[in-house]
């Protein structure tokens, strides 16, 4: 019972060896294989949109030299590589239209806060005023009381 508990053990401890050994290949292929492009701008032209992306927008120089570069028939990933910077410009013209509803926001607050501003005026106007209108009829009163 022991032999067949440690063969087991040991094919299990074997088998878990072999998915990490295969996993880590796979890992170092795919990264080779996927980062291999004909010209070798592929990878680096794909970091530098993705780096960009996050950054500032693109000068009309060097958009140029990007698309000058991405058109270029090297291969099928030139074609993916235009795509995806059609799609940074999209997401130039989203953060526009972000940048332009957050301005709206702020304006928005700003009436709000307007509003506020003098919903307590307000309040306080009519707090003044019950409090002459008590002091009228207190008076009021005191002059029914003495006649």
């Amino acid at each position: 019972m022991v032999d067949f508990l440690s063969n087991h053990l040991r094919l299990f401890m074997d088998l878990i060896l072999a998915a990490i050994v295969f996993g880590t290949a796979l890992v170092f292929f795919s990264r080779d294989v996927l980062s291999s492009h004909p010209t070798g701008e592929g990878p680096r032209l794909e970091r530098t949109l993705k780096r960009r992306v996050n950054k500032k927008p693109f000068s009309e120089k060097e958009a140029n030299v990007l698309k000058k570069k991405l058109n270029e028939p090297s291969s099928e990933k030139s074609a993916a590589f235009s795509l995806n910077y059609s799609e940074n410009e999209d997401s130039a013209s989203f953060k526009d239209e972000a940048a332009k509803s957050t301005e709206d926001l702020a304006t928005l607050l700003s009436q709000i806060e307007s509003i506020e501003i003098s919903i307590e005026k307000r309040q306080s106007e009519n707090r003044e005023l019950v409090v002459s209108i008590s002091k009228s009829l207190n008076e009021l009163g005191e002059v029914i009381d003495s006649l």
